[in-house]
């Protein structure tokens, strides 16, 4: 008997570890452990503390449910009830999550890459709010999260499971809830709204030269998914690649960037409707000659 105990051992191993797998997949690899930072020096990332009435302001927002909405190259994200707001989690690398003992091993070399782009991510996170937040739609973010808010929220994920989670200690970026270009676009195509339409595109134009003027870039600026409309505007969805760009201020410099980065938008718009085709080059003319 006593030479079972290791294989039925190891083989108990094997089970639990698939069962974790199966689960972690169904879940879209979403546990409390993947965003529960270790301790670590947050000073370069302090923001000052929200003001009362901003405060109360959150706390409102915050007392609802948030459901699972998806996971980003950065990011778990996380929808309010009223569909109004989008409650990000940043996930960790692996050497930087509590218990990583529990976790394979990185090796050293994906290790330093795991932390310059943590850093990158955070700055960049740290531009969103405090430089880009009109163009960002960021109401509040925590990247310092040893202070700022004590409160509890109500995570709910993929597969139904039911979290109330503190957020002091964590790192989360809460923002307006934008809706993606495309399918919105189709929406005002097949009812025939084409002025909405018109003022879609005068936002997501407007949103890439407000950028530029400010000195900054999305380095992936994909239309499909990382920017989103609000009624009044377009926004960046993914702060994580918001960065400082020198010279982008210049007006050749801004061209070429609106050109290149719109260019799917162009492209989309010659294939579906003259009169939006016309209505694009028509604005991003008049924004050159701002």
């Amino acid at each position: 008997m006593k030479y079972l105990i290791y294989p039925l051992l190891l083989a108990y191993f094997f089970i639990l570890k698939e069962f974790d797998r199966r689960f972690s997949l169904s879940n879209a690899r979403f546990t409390l452990q993947n965003i529960d930072p270790a301790p670590y020096n947050a000073d370069d990332w302090n923001l000052p503390s929200p003001a009362a009435e901003q405060m109360t302001h959150l706390e409102t927002i915050l007392f609802q449910p948030f459901h699972y909405l998806g996971k980003g190259a950065h990011c778990f994200a996380f929808v309010s009830q009223d569909d109004n707001y989008v409650l990000k989690f940043h996930a960790y690398p692996f050497h930087m999550r509590r218990y990583t003992w529990l976790t394979h091993p990185c090796k050293k070399t994906r290790t330093e890459y795991n932390t310059k782009r943590f850093s990158y991510n955070m700055n960049n996170y740290k531009t969103g709010y405090q430089v880009l937040q009109e163009e960002t739609g960021c109401l509040w973010l925590q990247i310092n999260p040893n202070n700022r808010l004590t409160q509890k929220v109500t995570l709910i994920d993929k597969t139904k499971n039911r979290y109330t989670l503190p957020l002091k200690g964590y790192t989360f970026i809460l923002q307006k809830r934008a809706q993606l270009i495309y399918p919105t676009l189709e929406q005002y195509l097949s009812c025939g709204a084409l002025d909405k339409a018109k003022e879609a595109i005068t936002h997501i134009l407007e949103l890439f030269f407000k950028t530029c003027k400010k000195g900054y870039i999305n380095r992936d600026a994909l239309l499909t998914h990382n920017i989103g409309l609000l009624p009044d505007c377009a926004i960046h969805i993914d702060m994580g690649d918001l960065s400082l760009s020198p010279g982008i201020e210049n007006r050749a410099q801004t061209l070429s960037y609106l050109k290149e980065t719109t260019a799917p938008l162009r492209d989309w718009l010659s294939t579906q409707n003259p009169q939006l085709l016309k209505h694009y080059e028509e604005e991003l003319n008049r924004l050159l000659k701002m």
